[in-house]
């Protein structure tokens, strides 16, 4: 599919844009794997966060499959920088599509998509280490 998709969009592939779109695939899975980790650190305060783990897969599967810009205002805001679901497609396809022209927010958040990934792993890890010491078990 990814063949025939950038036949018809008409991507000029050159190292830069092989490299970006390789980093960009490691960045979304740390972006999907941070918001998991955050959600396993908060059920360490709650008896099941499986209802938050099935609204996150919700929330990935129906608004990661739009371009951002059809959300707009405050859901666009909360799907780049609350939940970073932007991070993970959006911003490398503009990027790759060289349409950063259409971003409502600096270009600069595109490029650095991969790097998302890192910052929110950081983000998750810190917060479930935090969580990890407010644990007790049952029977202490």
């Amino acid at each position: 599919m990814l063949i025939a998709a950038q036949v018809l969009a008409g991507i000029i592939w050159t190292a830069g844009s092989v490299v970006y779109l390789v980093l960009a695939l490691i960045g979304g899975a740390l972006v999907e794997a941070a918001m998991r980790f955050l959600l396993a650190a908060l059920s360490f305060r709650t008896l099941s966060s499986a209802s938050f783990l099935s609204l996150l897969d919700t929330l990935f599967s129906n608004f990661g499959n739009y371009p951002l810009r059809i959300f707009g205002g405050v859901l666009e805001f909360l799907l780049t920088f609350g939940i970073p679901i932007a991070f993970m497609a959006y911003f490398p396809a503009v990027v790759l599509l060289d349409r950063t022209g259409e971003l409502v927010v600096h270009p600069w958040f595109a490029y650095g998509a991969p790097l998302a990934g890192v910052l929110w792993m950081w983000l998750a890890v810190a917060v479930f280490e935090s969580e990890t010491r407010q644990y007790k078990s049952a029977g202490h």
